[in-house]
């Protein structure tokens, strides 16, 4: 028998006798290591595969423990109806990937806002349930204020919300890293803003205007607004465009990415080149190819935000967070 499979069976009798009683936390890795004389590598081996055979569980950022004393928490993550069904596969993809790469021993459950109604009967009943809520839609918010209320663990992804626990894209630090990568390369431009067709679902983009027009003042730039129209249809859309295309600016910035195509073809009916007559800024708009010149693109970094709330949401004791991401910037010339 090697060293490694004698530890483990040491460990799985002081279990047995109940050295080490359902619940308890075992001694730190390096503690592990002078009593069963093993190193870093082996120690870590011998957890993983007592985790894996049901007799240890190991929770991130709080310890190992053995099973049987305390439950592991069920996670539900709950998505927004806005989402297409593609983008509910995506976000499903990356949520289980995270989980096995941080070795989170979680049951989850992928739940649609349109779904909350059946699963919440076993919420309510689950007092150790952790949810966390994927860009939760403001008819979601009564439910979510009721659970806070009871005491349940909550995380809300790109939602700053007072008085719940949250991680959000910081805005104004995407929108002051756009304007000084525009600053260095267009000094006296004039920038214009297509305003977004606003509606109570989407507050959001009322956050990513108040921050382009502070920005782009703070950064010294002319400054024009389109027109806005109420309609967000074909037409509308359209309407806008033209009219905000009208007005001769030099860098356009497009709150609402749904319009980002409709900017480019009202661009190409006038006869204007991307990154020679006009510059374009976006938030997160994936149609356009990698090499279209003249555009700024915001991306919002959904893996930190995912991996962020995991991280937290696993803890034995979560502290209160309302923790801001940075998003990445892609800069074609």
């Amino acid at each position: 028998m090697s060293k490694l499979e004698q530890a483990k069976t040491a460990i799985i009798r002081k279990i047995q006798r109940g050295d080490y009683a359902p619940g308890a936390r075992l001694p730190t890795r390096h503690e592990l290591m002078a009593e069963l004389g093993l190193a870093r590598a082996s120690v870590d081996k011998l957890v993983g595969e007592l985790c894996a055979d049901g007799m240890l569980v190991s929770i991130k950022g709080s310890g190992t423990y053995v099973a049987g004393g305390r439950e592991t928490p069920n996670l539900y993550l709950i998505l927004n109806t806005e989402l297409l069904c593609v983008h509910s596969q995506f976000m499903e993809r990356q949520w289980n990937m995270l989980i096995g790469e941080l070795g989170l021993q979680q049951n989850l459950t992928m739940v649609g806002c349109h779904e909350l109604e059946k699963h919440l009967h076993l919420i309510r009943k689950d007092r150790m349930a952790r949810i966390v809520w994927n860009r939760p839609a403001l008819s979601s918010f009564g439910v979510i204020e009721e659970l806070r209320k009871a005491g349940y663990t909550q995380a809300l992804i790109n939602r700053a919300v007072p008085e719940h626990n949250w991680f959000a894209t910081d805005t104004m630090h995407g929108m002051e890293t756009a304007l000084d990568a525009l600053k260095e390369r267009m000094p006296d431009a004039t920038l214009g803003i297509m305003p977004a067709f606003l509606n109570p679902l989407e507050y959001y983009l009322s956050e990513r205007e108040i921050c382009f027009y502070e920005s782009a003042t703070r950064h010294g730039f002319k400054l024009v607004s389109g027109p806005r129209k109420t309609a967000r249809d074909q037409s509308g859309i359209m309407q806008a465009v033209s009219g905000a295309l009208d007005l001769k600016a030099d860098c356009w910035f497009i709150p609402d990415h749904y319009m980002t195509p409709y900017v480019m073809a009202g661009m190409y009916e006038r006869g204007l080149k991307h990154g020679r007559d006009i510059h374009l800024i976006t938030s997160d708009w994936n149609e356009a190819p990698d090499d279209t010149p003249g555009l700024i693109c915001i991306r919002q970094d959904w893996n930190t935000m995912f991996r962020s709330a995991l991280e937290w949401i696993t803890q034995e004791f979560p502290k209160p967070v309302q923790e801001k991401i940075a998003p990445g910037i892609e800069i074609n010339t």
